[in-house]
């Protein structure tokens, strides 16, 4: 089975971004945010100094949280902002343009501008979809495969695709 298609720096961006969100655990994402408002909890706190202890701990846990989404919210945006800074740097170039997946015996086949490489089936972990990709997990052996879901011919074509990698892979 196989899917081709032409990869474009909206694609690249999709796939920066998503490992981006796969590499940094949720608690790095909202830590700092945290950590940002209950100091400025406490320095409230002292400027305020309210009588109730209640009163205090309101002000420290509403502040910490008003930063703790912010710097969540915040957090994507600097990931795409990145993401779409190193696609327009066109440090990955030679990833955009025609590709071609193939589910062989062996393992996926991908070919592309920047040549030929065959992950074996021991290194594939599964799949994750999103409203517009397909990617294809892989382990330490390399990046995910990112595959545009409007690729797929139909949407019984993808299913079993998918179907196909995960019965072989993870």
């Amino acid at each position: 089975m196989r899917v081709a298609f032409d990869v474009t720096r909206e694609d690249l961006i999709a796939f920066l971004v998503e490992s981006a969100q796969r590499t940094r655990s949720f608690k790095t994402r909202v830590w700092p945010g945290i950590g940002l408002g209950a100091f400025f909890g406490m320095v409230g706190i002292l400027a305020v100094r309210p009588k109730e202890p209640l009163v205090s701990l309101a002000i420290l846990v509403t502040i910490a949280g008003v930063f703790a989404v912010a710097w969540f919210l915040d957090w994507h945006r600097r990931v795409a902002s990145a993401s779409r800074a190193v696609a327009d740097r066109g440090t990955l170039n030679n990833e955009l343009g025609p590709h071609v997946i193939e589910l062989l015996p062996e393992g996926i086949l991908e070919t592309g501008n920047a040549g030929e490489t065959l992950r074996k089936w021991s290194v594939i972990e599964g799949t994750t979809r999103t409203p517009t990709h397909l990617f294809i997990d892989v382990t330490n052996a390399g990046p995910v495969i990112v595959i545009p879901r409007k690729a797929f011919a139909t949407a019984q074509h993808e299913a079993e695709f998918e179907a196909g990698v995960k019965k072989k892979g993870g």
